[in-house]
């Protein structure tokens, strides 16, 4: 038995807070003692600053506790963490999804270039602290071997932390073709790039269907018109499954320019509610070959035309299976643990 502490610094609520759940639940179930503390993300300068103080009593002592300490990217608000865990020669393994400061900086600069370049340093010299990085697709390894040559590399696949229905899609007649969207807004998704390579690509009518706090700004009418889009705001992570399923394509999306490895972690939602997934974006060799290996989804190639309501039918006719393949896949098994603990 493994005493493990998993520290998730973006909060218990949405995907990072289920990821982690999941994991601490997988550890409970192969007999290891797992603790979990979820730090709520800080958005003022003065809570950033805080995070950033010596470790509380509470973390402190479950720490002390910890043979093996879990953290993921960025780790600057877990540096305490990392120092104290290697003074007492414990093991840190860092769970890698995405590439601080360079996947702000990459298309829009947001941060001072001093800041950044603060901010890349420590980060950099933190990971280097660490015993194992955990990226969740053979995507990163290139990277991850040219800005940390020496640290061991492990490919831990992104599990499922959704629940997994297929409520099958209602009969909406000859309806357009539905894409659904509920990631983040932000300049990597390149969102309006998307809908305008799936608008080429289309002969037909499509109607985009985004949801959340923040609506995505796409240049298309509401009605109308061919292509056309609907926000339907904020929807409850218990709600948001069934309004998906009724969608025929779940959007992954990544701005063309956007130079790092990733896997967003939407697409294991769209798997959960049973929605097939179309990837717009930049060659992602491994997560491309993994939708069409597990018939969860299809890649939407730049310069050609698409019969994407037939990709739809097709994907959706065998999503039940696909589903069983996924989990399989995915399963947080002992020898994924493994990669973690040794």
């Amino acid at each position: 038995m493994t005493k493990v502490l998993i520290v998730n610094c973006s909060g218990a609520i949405g995907s990072s807070g289920q990821l982690f759940d999941a994991l601490y639940l997988a550890f409970a179930k192969a007999g290891h003692e797992a603790e979990i503390m979820h730090l709520e993300p800080a958005s003022s300068f003065a809570g950033k600053f805080a995070r950033l103080l010596p470790l509380s009593r509470e973390r402190r002592a479950k720490l002390r506790r910890a043979d093996v300490v879990v953290l993921h990217t960025s780790v600057i608000f877990t540096a305490w963490e990392i120092v104290v865990s290697r003074l007492r020669g414990k093991r840190v393994a860092v769970i890698y999804w995405d590439s601080y400061p360079e996947s702000f900086n990459v298309l829009n600069r947001s941060k001072s270039r001093l800041g950044s370049f603060l901010f890349g340093a420590i980060e950099r010299w933190l990971l280097r602290r660490c015993n194992v990085l955990l990226p969740p697709s053979e995507d990163y390894v290139p990277h991850l071997h040219k800005v940390f040559p020496g640290i061991e590399t492990r490919v831990l696949r992104m599990w499922m932390f959704t629940p997994v229905t297929d409520r099958g899609r209602p009969d909406r007649g000859t309806p357009p073709l539905e894409i659904g969207f509920a990631g983040a807004v932000d300049p990597i998704r390149g969102l309006d790039h998307a809908v305008r390579r799936i608008s080429e690509a289309t002969v037909g009518p499509v109607s985009f269907h985004t949801y959340g706090r923040t609506a995505p700004y796409l240049g298309l009418p509401a009605a109308g018109a061919r292509v056309t889009h609907v926000h339907h705001g904020f929807v409850s992570p218990d709600a948001i499954m069934e309004r998906l399923a009724a969608h025929d394509f779940g959007l992954v999306s990544l701005h063309p320019g956007f130079p790092l490895p990733a896997f967003p972690s939407k697409t294991l939602v769209y798997v959960g509610a049973g929605l097939p997934i179309l990837y717009v974006g930049p060659e992602l060799p491994d997560y491309q070959a993994l939708l069409a290996e597990l018939g969860i989804g299809t890649t939407l190639a730049p310069g050609v035309s698409a019969e994407l309501v037939c990709e739809a039918e097709r994907l959706r006719g065998a999503i039940t299976q696909a589903q069983t393949r996924t989990l399989e896949k995915l399963e947080l098994n002992e020898a994924q643990l493994d990669k973690i603990l040794q």
